[in-house]
């Protein structure tokens, strides 16, 4: 279980891959705060 974030901060482009189901997800300008697992509660890929 992996989430590529792209993230783009004073114009600049940066990439991240958060690989733990732990990994926290932080996305302040839309309000969301959470973890990998949580993104894919409910779904095939978190029973693997």
């Amino acid at each position: 279980m992996a989430v590529t974030l792209d993230l783009k901060v004073d114009g600049a482009w940066t990439s991240a891959i958060l690989q733990s189901a732990e990994a926290e997800l932080s996305l302040p300008g839309f309000g969301l705060s959470c973890r990998i697992a949580d993104l894919y509660e409910r779904t095939p890929v978190l029973r693997h």
